[in-house]
Protein backbone atom coordinates (compact mmCIF):
# COMPACT_ATOMS: atom_id res chain seq x y z
CA UNK A 1 0.00 0.00 0.00
CA UNK A 2 1.62 3.39 -0.83
CA UNK A 3 2.55 6.06 1.97
CA UNK A 4 -0.85 8.52 0.20
CA UNK A 5 -3.26 5.12 0.87
CA UNK A 6 -2.58 4.69 3.79
CA UNK A 7 -2.68 8.33 4.89
CA UNK A 8 -5.73 8.59 3.08
CA UNK A 9 -7.00 5.66 5.33
CA UNK A 10 -6.34 6.97 8.14
CA UNK A 11 -8.24 10.05 7.58
CA UNK A 12 -10.84 8.26 6.48
CA UNK A 13 -11.29 5.99 9.71
CA UNK A 14 -11.85 9.65 11.36
CA UNK A 15 -14.74 10.15 8.99
CA UNK A 16 -13.34 12.71 6.25
CA UNK A 17 -15.16 11.90 3.17
CA UNK A 18 -13.02 10.37 -0.27
CA UNK A 19 -14.05 14.05 -1.63
CA UNK A 20 -12.17 15.88 1.09
CA UNK A 21 -8.85 13.39 1.68
CA UNK A 22 -8.50 14.50 -2.10
CA UNK A 23 -8.36 18.20 -1.95
CA UNK A 24 -6.57 17.56 1.88
CA UNK A 25 -3.70 15.65 0.84
CA UNK A 26 -3.29 17.27 -2.63
CA UNK A 27 0.52 18.07 -3.22
CA UNK A 28 3.64 17.34 -5.90
CA UNK A 29 5.48 15.49 -3.66
CA UNK A 30 5.94 13.23 -0.69
CA UNK A 31 6.76 16.07 1.76
CA UNK A 32 4.15 18.78 0.51
CA UNK A 33 1.39 15.21 0.95
CA UNK A 34 2.83 14.85 4.71
CA UNK A 35 3.13 18.72 5.26
CA UNK A 36 -1.21 18.72 4.47
CA UNK A 37 -2.01 15.31 6.52
CA UNK A 38 -0.41 17.38 9.78
CA UNK A 39 -1.98 20.16 8.58
CA UNK A 40 -5.30 18.38 8.27
CA UNK A 41 -5.49 17.47 12.27
CA UNK A 42 -4.67 21.03 13.26
CA UNK A 43 -8.47 23.10 13.51
CA UNK A 44 -8.42 26.57 11.58
CA UNK A 45 -5.58 26.09 8.92
CA UNK A 46 -6.23 26.48 5.57
CA UNK A 47 -6.16 23.11 4.69
CA UNK A 48 -8.24 21.82 7.81
CA UNK A 49 -10.91 24.34 6.51
CA UNK A 50 -10.24 23.51 2.98
CA UNK A 51 -11.67 20.02 3.82
CA UNK A 52 -14.08 20.77 5.74
CA UNK A 53 -15.65 22.84 3.49
CA UNK A 54 -15.91 20.31 0.58
CA UNK A 55 -17.53 17.73 3.59
CA UNK A 56 -20.48 19.37 3.85
CA UNK A 57 -20.49 22.13 1.29
CA UNK A 58 -23.78 23.32 1.68
CA UNK A 59 -25.15 22.03 5.25
CA UNK A 60 -23.64 24.24 7.95
CA UNK A 61 -25.16 21.97 10.88
CA UNK A 62 -23.66 18.92 9.56
CA UNK A 63 -20.52 20.54 9.14
CA UNK A 64 -20.62 21.66 12.65
CA UNK A 65 -21.34 17.96 13.95
CA UNK A 66 -18.77 16.63 12.33
CA UNK A 67 -16.16 19.43 13.77
CA UNK A 68 -17.48 18.50 16.77
CA UNK A 69 -16.74 14.79 16.26
CA UNK A 70 -13.36 15.77 15.45
CA UNK A 71 -12.75 17.17 19.04
CA UNK A 72 -14.45 14.59 20.80
CA UNK A 73 -12.20 12.02 22.86
CA UNK A 74 -13.10 7.90 22.69
CA UNK A 75 -14.59 7.97 26.21
CA UNK A 76 -17.47 11.01 24.42
CA UNK A 77 -16.02 14.02 26.19
CA UNK A 78 -14.72 17.06 24.42
CA UNK A 79 -10.81 16.80 24.76
CA UNK A 80 -9.31 20.08 25.36
CA UNK A 81 -5.87 19.30 25.46
CA UNK A 82 -3.23 20.16 22.58
CA UNK A 83 -2.29 16.78 22.34
CA UNK A 84 -5.28 15.42 21.08
CA UNK A 85 -5.49 14.09 18.08
CA UNK A 86 -7.51 17.07 16.25
CA UNK A 87 -6.48 20.80 18.06
CA UNK A 88 -6.37 24.22 17.17
CA UNK A 89 -3.62 25.19 14.84
CA UNK A 90 -1.24 26.95 17.36
CA UNK A 91 -0.93 30.25 14.44
CA UNK A 92 -4.74 30.73 14.86
CA UNK A 93 -5.18 34.23 16.49
CA UNK A 94 -8.24 35.73 17.84
CA UNK A 95 -8.98 37.64 14.84
CA UNK A 96 -8.63 34.62 12.49
CA UNK A 97 -11.39 34.63 9.83
CA UNK A 98 -12.08 30.71 10.70
CA UNK A 99 -13.17 31.22 14.44
CA UNK A 100 -15.91 34.43 11.84
CA UNK A 101 -16.84 31.67 10.02
CA UNK A 102 -17.85 29.54 13.22
CA UNK A 103 -20.29 32.07 14.50
CA UNK A 104 -21.75 33.15 11.15
CA UNK A 105 -22.35 29.20 10.77
CA UNK A 106 -24.12 28.86 14.22
CA UNK A 107 -26.05 32.17 14.04
CA UNK A 108 -27.52 31.05 10.51
CA UNK A 109 -28.45 27.02 12.17
CA UNK A 110 -29.84 28.79 15.68
CA UNK A 111 -31.55 31.67 14.16
CA UNK A 112 -33.45 34.39 16.33
CA UNK A 113 -37.31 33.69 15.42
CA UNK A 114 -39.57 37.21 15.43
CA UNK A 115 -41.77 35.54 18.38
CA UNK A 116 -38.60 35.03 20.76
CA UNK A 117 -38.90 38.44 22.76
CA UNK A 118 -38.23 36.81 26.53
CA UNK A 119 -35.02 37.88 27.44
CA UNK A 120 -34.62 34.13 28.99
CA UNK A 121 -35.11 32.34 25.80
CA UNK A 122 -32.29 29.40 25.46
CA UNK A 123 -30.48 29.24 21.63
CA UNK A 124 -28.61 25.84 22.68
CA UNK A 125 -31.52 23.37 23.81
CA UNK A 126 -30.36 20.45 21.52
CA UNK A 127 -27.41 18.23 21.80
CA UNK A 128 -25.42 20.05 18.69
CA UNK A 129 -26.02 23.32 21.14
CA UNK A 130 -24.69 22.13 24.30
CA UNK A 131 -21.14 20.95 22.26
CA UNK A 132 -21.06 24.15 20.81
CA UNK A 133 -21.32 25.80 24.26
CA UNK A 134 -18.39 23.67 25.34
CA UNK A 135 -16.67 24.34 21.90
CA UNK A 136 -16.65 27.90 23.06
CA UNK A 137 -14.06 27.22 25.92
CA UNK A 138 -11.80 25.49 23.61
CA UNK A 139 -11.31 28.65 21.75
CA UNK A 140 -11.37 30.61 24.95
CA UNK A 141 -8.21 28.09 25.53
CA UNK A 142 -6.64 28.96 22.11
CA UNK A 143 -6.96 32.71 22.39
CA UNK A 144 -5.09 32.86 26.05
CA UNK A 145 -2.44 30.59 24.28
CA UNK A 146 -2.50 32.16 21.33
CA UNK A 147 -1.60 35.74 23.65
CA UNK A 148 0.76 33.94 26.05
CA UNK A 149 2.77 32.93 23.48
CA UNK A 150 2.87 36.14 21.22
CA UNK A 151 3.71 38.05 24.33
CA UNK A 152 6.60 36.36 25.45
CA UNK A 153 7.97 36.00 22.04
CA UNK A 154 7.18 39.93 21.72
CA UNK A 155 9.05 40.33 25.73
CA UNK A 156 5.45 42.17 26.52
CA UNK A 157 2.75 41.91 28.91
CA UNK A 158 0.02 40.33 28.07
CA UNK A 159 -1.95 43.43 27.25
CA UNK A 160 0.33 45.65 25.70
CA UNK A 161 0.81 42.53 23.57
CA UNK A 162 -2.53 42.55 22.32
CA UNK A 163 -2.23 46.25 21.21
CA UNK A 164 0.53 45.60 19.14
CA UNK A 165 -0.97 42.43 17.86
CA UNK A 166 -3.99 44.55 16.68
CA UNK A 167 -1.94 47.28 15.35
CA UNK A 168 0.06 44.62 13.35
CA UNK A 169 -2.97 43.64 11.70
CA UNK A 170 -4.83 46.47 11.27
CA UNK A 171 -7.56 46.41 14.17
CA UNK A 172 -8.37 48.69 17.14
CA UNK A 173 -9.26 47.47 20.37
CA UNK A 174 -12.73 47.48 21.16
CA UNK A 175 -12.77 48.55 25.19
CA UNK A 176 -15.75 50.73 25.30
CA UNK A 177 -18.02 47.87 26.65
CA UNK A 178 -19.84 47.04 29.43
CA UNK A 179 -17.79 45.31 31.83
CA UNK A 180 -20.58 44.22 34.77
CA UNK A 181 -20.70 40.70 33.60
CA UNK A 182 -17.02 40.30 34.23
CA UNK A 183 -17.20 42.19 37.74
CA UNK A 184 -19.33 39.58 39.71
CA UNK A 185 -18.88 40.03 43.44
CA UNK A 186 -19.82 37.95 46.44
CA UNK A 187 -23.97 38.13 46.75
CA UNK A 188 -23.41 38.61 51.05
CA UNK A 189 -21.22 41.40 50.20
CA UNK A 190 -21.57 44.71 48.62
CA UNK A 191 -20.12 45.78 45.62
CA UNK A 192 -17.17 48.01 45.95
CA UNK A 193 -15.67 48.99 42.65
CA UNK A 194 -14.76 47.97 39.34
CA UNK A 195 -11.57 45.11 39.12
CA UNK A 196 -11.64 44.61 35.16
CA UNK A 197 -12.13 45.25 31.81
CA UNK A 198 -13.45 43.78 28.67
CA UNK A 199 -11.30 43.96 25.09
CA UNK A 200 -13.33 42.53 21.98
CA UNK A 201 -11.51 41.90 18.52
CA UNK A 202 -12.73 40.48 15.30
CA UNK A 203 -16.26 41.84 15.24
CA UNK A 204 -16.84 41.05 19.01
CA UNK A 205 -16.29 37.41 18.56
CA UNK A 206 -13.39 37.13 20.37
CA UNK A 207 -12.96 38.90 23.83
CA UNK A 208 -10.34 39.56 26.42
CA UNK A 209 -10.69 40.39 30.33
CA UNK A 210 -7.68 42.08 31.92
CA UNK A 211 -7.54 43.12 35.20
CA UNK A 212 -7.74 46.93 36.47
CA UNK A 213 -4.22 46.48 38.35
CA UNK A 214 -1.46 48.54 36.87
CA UNK A 215 0.12 45.68 35.57
CA UNK A 216 -3.09 44.32 33.61
CA UNK A 217 -2.44 40.81 33.86
CA UNK A 218 -5.39 38.41 32.27
CA UNK A 219 -8.21 37.16 34.22
CA UNK A 220 -9.29 33.79 32.95
CA UNK A 221 -9.89 30.44 34.18
CA UNK A 222 -7.13 28.99 31.84
CA UNK A 223 -4.18 30.83 33.42
CA UNK A 224 -3.77 28.33 36.32
CA UNK A 225 -2.33 25.44 34.78
CA UNK A 226 -2.43 23.67 38.26
CA UNK A 227 -6.48 22.83 38.15
CA UNK A 228 -6.27 21.98 34.23
CA UNK A 229 -7.06 18.45 34.02
CA UNK A 230 -5.32 15.66 31.33
CA UNK A 231 -7.66 16.15 29.08
CA UNK A 232 -6.86 20.12 29.15
CA UNK A 233 -10.55 20.53 31.12
CA UNK A 234 -11.17 22.56 34.76
CA UNK A 235 -11.06 20.44 37.43
CA UNK A 236 -15.07 20.60 38.47
CA UNK A 237 -14.48 18.80 41.78
CA UNK A 238 -11.35 20.93 43.23
CA UNK A 239 -12.44 23.65 46.08
CA UNK A 240 -11.85 26.82 44.44
CA UNK A 241 -11.04 29.73 46.93
CA UNK A 242 -12.89 32.52 46.65
CA UNK A 243 -10.71 34.24 44.15
CA UNK A 244 -10.09 31.81 42.21
CA UNK A 245 -14.09 31.23 41.45
CA UNK A 246 -14.00 35.12 40.99
CA UNK A 247 -11.22 34.40 37.95
CA UNK A 248 -13.46 31.81 36.49
CA UNK A 249 -16.32 33.33 36.79
CA UNK A 250 -15.03 36.71 35.35
CA UNK A 251 -13.01 35.09 32.48
CA UNK A 252 -13.86 36.15 28.60
CA UNK A 253 -16.07 33.85 26.69
CA UNK A 254 -15.91 33.58 22.89
CA UNK A 255 -19.37 35.21 21.31
CA UNK A 256 -21.33 33.60 18.56
CA UNK A 257 -24.17 35.71 18.41
CA UNK A 258 -22.74 38.88 17.71
CA UNK A 259 -22.56 38.40 13.97
CA UNK A 260 -25.81 37.63 14.01
CA UNK A 261 -28.92 39.55 13.77
CA UNK A 262 -29.85 41.98 17.19
CA UNK A 263 -31.00 39.78 20.49
CA UNK A 264 -28.57 36.54 19.20
CA UNK A 265 -25.88 37.90 21.13
CA UNK A 266 -28.06 37.64 24.06
CA UNK A 267 -29.80 34.06 22.96
CA UNK A 268 -26.90 32.33 21.90
CA UNK A 269 -23.94 33.46 24.43
CA UNK A 270 -25.69 34.89 27.54
CA UNK A 271 -29.03 32.68 27.76
CA UNK A 272 -26.68 29.10 28.39
CA UNK A 273 -28.14 26.24 28.88
CA UNK A 274 -26.82 23.76 31.86
CA UNK A 275 -23.44 22.10 30.96
CA UNK A 276 -20.89 19.68 32.81
CA UNK A 277 -18.12 22.65 33.36
CA UNK A 278 -16.57 24.24 36.35
CA UNK A 279 -17.97 27.97 35.88
CA UNK A 280 -21.60 26.13 35.01
CA UNK A 281 -21.31 24.58 38.10
CA UNK A 282 -20.06 27.58 40.25
CA UNK A 283 -23.09 29.45 38.85
CA UNK A 284 -25.09 26.67 40.42
CA UNK A 285 -23.86 27.64 43.83
CA UNK A 286 -25.44 31.06 43.52
CA UNK A 287 -23.04 32.82 45.60
CA UNK A 288 -22.24 35.54 43.17
CA UNK A 289 -23.66 38.67 41.19
CA UNK A 290 -23.39 41.28 38.62
CA UNK A 291 -23.79 44.61 39.94
CA UNK A 292 -26.02 46.73 38.48
CA UNK A 293 -25.78 49.10 36.24
CA UNK A 294 -26.10 52.94 38.13
CA UNK A 295 -28.85 54.08 36.22
CA UNK A 296 -30.71 51.13 36.28
CA UNK A 297 -31.95 52.63 39.52
CA UNK A 298 -31.46 53.58 43.51
CA UNK A 299 -29.46 50.53 43.69
CA UNK A 300 -27.34 50.47 40.65
CA UNK A 301 -23.64 51.00 41.86
CA UNK A 302 -21.57 50.43 38.55
CA UNK A 303 -20.14 52.71 36.42
CA UNK A 304 -17.86 51.24 33.34
CA UNK A 305 -14.89 52.93 34.25
CA UNK A 306 -13.72 52.84 30.34
CA UNK A 307 -16.58 54.96 27.95
CA UNK A 308 -13.74 54.90 24.87
CA UNK A 309 -11.55 53.07 22.65
CA UNK A 310 -8.29 55.36 22.77
CA UNK A 311 -6.99 54.33 26.02
CA UNK A 312 -7.56 57.40 27.80
CA UNK A 313 -10.25 56.36 30.12
CA UNK A 314 -7.82 53.49 31.31
CA UNK A 315 -4.32 55.80 31.28
CA UNK A 316 -6.62 58.19 33.87
CA UNK A 317 -7.25 55.20 36.02
CA UNK A 318 -3.40 53.87 36.12
CA UNK A 319 -2.09 57.63 36.88
CA UNK A 320 -4.16 57.74 39.72
CA UNK A 321 -3.62 54.25 40.70
CA UNK A 322 -0.29 55.02 40.65
CA UNK A 323 -0.85 58.30 42.47
CA UNK A 324 -2.09 56.84 45.38
CA UNK A 325 0.36 53.84 45.09
CA UNK A 326 -2.71 50.94 44.58
CA UNK A 327 -4.15 51.44 48.09
CA UNK A 328 -7.31 49.86 47.67
CA UNK A 329 -9.60 51.70 50.28
CA UNK A 330 -8.42 54.83 47.95
CA UNK A 331 -9.21 53.26 45.29
CA UNK A 332 -12.48 51.91 46.36
CA UNK A 333 -13.40 55.31 47.59
CA UNK A 334 -12.28 56.96 43.90
CA UNK A 335 -14.31 54.79 42.63
CA UNK A 336 -17.64 55.07 43.96
CA UNK A 337 -17.07 58.96 43.48
CA UNK A 338 -17.04 58.23 40.13
CA UNK A 339 -20.40 56.15 40.13
CA UNK A 340 -21.79 59.50 42.00
CA UNK A 341 -20.32 61.70 39.42
CA UNK A 342 -22.21 59.52 36.95
CA UNK A 343 -25.74 59.53 39.05
CA UNK A 344 -25.71 63.11 39.30
CA UNK A 345 -25.69 63.65 35.77
CA UNK A 346 -27.22 60.97 34.61
CA UNK A 347 -24.23 60.62 32.59
CA UNK A 348 -21.24 58.44 32.10
CA UNK A 349 -18.66 60.09 29.67
CA UNK A 350 -15.65 57.73 31.41
CA UNK A 351 -13.33 58.15 33.97
CA UNK A 352 -11.03 60.75 32.12
CA UNK A 353 -13.71 63.03 31.91
CA UNK A 354 -14.40 62.95 35.53
CA UNK A 355 -10.41 62.53 36.64
CA UNK A 356 -9.20 65.63 34.20
CA UNK A 357 -11.81 67.76 35.47
CA UNK A 358 -11.49 67.12 39.44
CA UNK A 359 -8.05 65.08 39.92
CA UNK A 360 -6.87 63.03 42.49
CA UNK A 361 -8.24 64.72 45.63
CA UNK A 362 -11.71 65.99 45.06
CA UNK A 363 -14.45 63.84 46.67
CA UNK A 364 -18.65 64.25 45.77
CA UNK A 365 -20.51 64.59 48.40
CA UNK A 366 -23.14 61.83 47.80
CA UNK A 367 -26.71 62.79 48.15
Amino acid sequence: MSKFSLLAQSLKFDGWKSRSIKVGLQGQSIIEILKNYHNAHLIGSLTFRRMLQMQWPHQKRKRLEFLMELVTNSQGNMDFSQQARYHFDPKLGPNHIFLQEIANWVCQIYPLKVWQTNFKDIGFKDTLGHKLQLFRQLIDQQNIRFLSAYAQKKHLSVFMALLMYLKENDLSPKLQVDASFHSKYLKKQCFKRQKTFKVEVANQVSEFIFSLDLKHPLVSQWIDGSKILADGSMNIDYPYTLSEQENILNGESFNYGYVGTKGQHRYLDINQPEIFDVRTNLKKKKLWTSPRNFLSNSNGCFANLIQHDNLVDLWSWDDFQRSCKSNENLLVAKYQDFVTYCQQRKLNLGFADYYHHYGANHWFKKT
